[in-house]
């Protein structure tokens, strides 16, 4: 009797709390279910972050929004060699951690396995994850500091991510300074704001986006390590940019220098309809806009004044302070979620169906308006290379095309002629140089390196 009336008693508070959330329909659905099931489904309703579903994103008002402020790449050529030396000062202290988001798959690519195991290596074929790891792994040996790779999966890649970097011995990274973790998952629902499900004892959900990243880690109590270890600085990539680098003592100087939270790479945008973030001064603190939040005249432009302030784009290339993170999560603050219209595959009684769904993701910049941020203009041809698509804009072909163009740029400053034929590419091993002042020592320290390049080149 005690067991039944307990079960009752939750039962009850169950349907009271579904019905003060606006998800009746599921009370009349767990009666339809089995106790197995039953159970399952209750687990899945008390486990889901039901109270942040309100939590949404509002756009600011543009009305008033200025251009950013942006350190430009004229700029950086007369900034103090101050700066460099305190950047330096950091990597060569072990100071600096990077975040690799990695939660896609590869699917956009026709390739079905996570994204970091796609192979863009244009002669080797080497993985997304092999050249970020090798980037990491020769900073590391050459300061003989560790520097500490957090990756952060999805419930859709982990197993497959874990998977492949141990196969692939971490490609030279100690495991123990490899830290793999999970963002979270979210409710899906439909235009109704009902929840959907993904089985009859299960709610459907979704990952929550990379600005998930900040609870995760905080969660995982990888924040609190990092700060106990003295990291902080995290260097923010995406898996998909082949060419993020990881080593920026400039950037990390001018965080310091400045006391900034945070440090934003920003380039100007190809187009207006470039699909990077667009970033904006509202009041006195930097905004990042989604296309499809900017008003309608923004869109497309008329005049200079409105062209000059849409110009920065956003190519997720950021540098956060470790104790601001802490702080922004020590206050209780969550970002909000940003909503987007996707067709899904939803359990119904009828069977599986294609659906319009809602789903919630929080983006790692909205954290700026809470943030002392520095903008740094970065070279697009040099940092960023997006794999969105497997041809044309941001595609595998065009990574591959900016990729040898840029290790051509590194061969020429260090001496090297370089006129390649039709078809040839470039490519430079992170474990042979990972920058182009390593390049240079490298084939100083070589009398017979070749002083022209026509074919296919791969330094490893």
């Amino acid at each position: 009797m005690a067991r039944s009336g307990s079960s009752l008693l939750r039962k009850e508070r169950v349907a009271a709390y579904l019905e003060s959330i606006g998800q009746e329909f599921l009370i009349s659905h767990l009666t339809t279910l089995e106790p197995p099931q039953r159970e399952n489904l209750l687990n899945s309703i008390r486990t889901a972050c039901w109270d942040e579903l309100q939590n949404t994103y509002a756009p600011p008002d543009v009305i008033q929004a200025c251009p950013v402020e942006v350190v430009t790449l004229e700029d950086r050529e007369h900034l103090s060699t101050e700066i460099d030396r305190i950047g330096h000062a950091a990597y060569a202290n072990g100071e600096v951690a990077a975040l690799l988001v990695a939660g896609g798959q590869g699917s956009r690519l026709g390739y079905d396995h996570p994204k970091g195991c796609f192979p863009i290596g244009p002669l080797s074929g080497n993985s997304l994850f092999q050249f970020h790891c090798e980037k990491i792994l020769s900073v590391s040996e050459e300061t003989g500091k560790p520097f500490p790779l957090l990756i952060m999966t999805s419930p859709a890649t982990d197993d497959d991510t874990r998977k492949f970097l141990k196969e692939h011995s971490y490609f030279g990274l100690p495991p123990e300074h490899v830290s793999i973790f999970t963002q979270g998952m979210v409710p899906t629902c439909d235009a109704n704001a009902q929840v959907l499900l993904a089985a009859p004892d299960q709610i459907l959900k979704n990952p929550n986006g990379h600005g998930g990243c900040i609870e995760a880690l905080a969660e995982s109590g990888i924040l609190e390590r990092l700060s106990r270890l003295g990291v902080a600085e995290i260097i923010f990539i995406q898996v998909d940019n082949v060419l993020a680098p990881v080593f920026d003592p400039t950037g990390v100087g001018f965080r310091r220098f400045r006391n900034a939270d945070t440090v934003t790479k920003v380039l100007l945008k190809a187009d207006p309809l470039e699909k990077v973030g667009t970033m904006l001064k509202i009041g006195d603190r930097d905004h990042v806009i989604e296309y499809s939040d900017l008003p309608f005249t923004l869109r497309q432009p008329a005049t200079e004044q409105e062209h000059a302030l849409i110009a920065w784009g956003r190519p997720a290339l950021e540098i956060y302070g470790v104790e601001f993170l802490r702080r922004f999560v020590a206050s209780g603050a969550r970002l909000p979620y940003h909503l987007a219209q996707k067709s899904v595959s939803a359990w119904t009684p009828e069977g599986f169906l294609e659906r319009p769904g809602i789903k919630r993701e929080r983006f790692i910049f909205d954290i700026l308006p809470h943030a002392r941020n520095v903008n740094l203009e970065v070279a697009r041809e040099r940092e960023f290379a997006p794999v969105k698509n497997l041809t044309g804009v941001d595609s595998v072909e065009s990574a591959r095309e900016i990729l040898s163009k840029e290790y051509a740029r590194w061969l020429r400053e260090a001496g090297v002629e370089v006129v390649l034929e039709d078809g040839a590419y470039l490519e430079i091993s992170p474990r042979f140089a990972s920058t182009p002042e390593q390049l240079k020592r490298k084939i100083e320290s070589l009398p017979d390196f070749p002083k022209l390049v026509r074919g296919n080149l791969h330094l490893v």
